[in-house]
């Protein structure tokens, strides 16, 4: 009798993971709907450090300042993301870094550094809650003898998640692991990221195109948002050698705002800095662009 009661118990819950697999599979070659925005209105934000369980269309560009980094170089980087949504389930996201690095008793040195492809899978779409899984593979082709790359390919399987805190409040989380494909180093991957939006005020009403005459919604519904729109931005990024538990663990903060322009273009500043040692640099201030598609 008991056993049967536990099965009648989770009899809903079999029921639900059922119903969520066929929604998916149904789902996984669906296009995808041209939304910026959960159901409930609350905006879909790109965090500094954190990848969106979310899937969309948009290109970033960061540029980085870090200073001190390794103790001796200060390091730019121009950095672009392109993430593209396949289907309503199936995302591409890819990374190529452009580094520029000034030591302080050796000669400058620019390049490419190691480029990045990743694949999403949106595994759970609720209206207050998202569930993905990413699998980023980094390639090789920055110079490692210049300190431009690694010198190996890597490989990270992660987990990403996005939460509805309400008032447009948010917390977005990442965690897995990244091993180095030659070497067989592991490292435990930690990213979180809370973010609050508000509509403020809009500074190029001219810009702001009519809903009636051009179909699109404004920051209540689902399409792009809404000029004026601003973000501020708390991130914690962290990463635990577990290969070699002499190298510590690593932990940096990310405070920053962002605001829209216009209802496809985000411009952003924050400034990331260590909260413990060993630390990967003194400071880095970041300037960021985000244009949706």
């Amino acid at each position: 009798m008991r056993v049967v009661a536990i099965a009648v118990a989770l009899m809903p819950v079999l029921i639900g993971v059922a119903d969520a697999r066929e929604d998916m599979l149904a789902e996984l070659l669906a296009p995808w709907p041209d939304t910026h925005a959960s159901p409930h209105g609350t905006p879909h934000t790109h965090a500094f450090n954190v990848e969106p369980a979310y899937l969309h269309r948009g290109l970033r560009v960061d540029y980085l300042i870090d200073t001190n980094v390794g103790g001796d170089i200060d390091e730019q980087e121009l950095g672009f993301e392109l993430e593209w949504a396949l289907t309503k389930r199936l995302g591409l996201c890819i990374e190529a870094p452009l580094i520029g690095l000034n030591p302080v008793a050796e000669q400058n040195v620019t390049g490419f550094g190691d480029m990045a492809v990743a694949g999403r899978v949106l595994l759970v779409d609720r209206h207050c809650f998202l569930l993905s899984a990413n699998v980023e593979l980094e390639t090789p082709t920055g110079d490692a003898e210049r300190g431009l790359g690694r010198g190996e390919a890597a490989f990270s399987p992660t987990v990403l998640c996005w939460m509805d805190l309400g008032h447009w409040t948010v917390f977005q989380g990442q965690l897995g692991p990244e091993t180095g494909l030659d070497s067989g180093e592991t490292e435990l991957l930690y990213r979180f990221a809370l973010t609050r939006t508000w509509q403020g005020p809009v500074k190029f009403p001219c810009r702001c195109r009519s809903r009636s005459e051009h179909g699109h919604h404004d920051h209540n519904d689902h399409g792009h948002h809404g000029p004026g729109l601003t973000t501020l931005y708390l991130e914690t990024v962290g990463d635990t050698n577990l290969s070699d538990r002499q190298e510590g663990t690593r932990l940096d903060m990310t405070t920053g705002i962002g605001y829209y322009l216009t209802e496809k273009l985000e411009l952003r500043t924050g400034l990331r800095f260590p909260l413990c040692h060993p630390k990967r640099f003194d400071s880095q201030f970041i300037f960021s662009a985000v244009r949706c598609f």
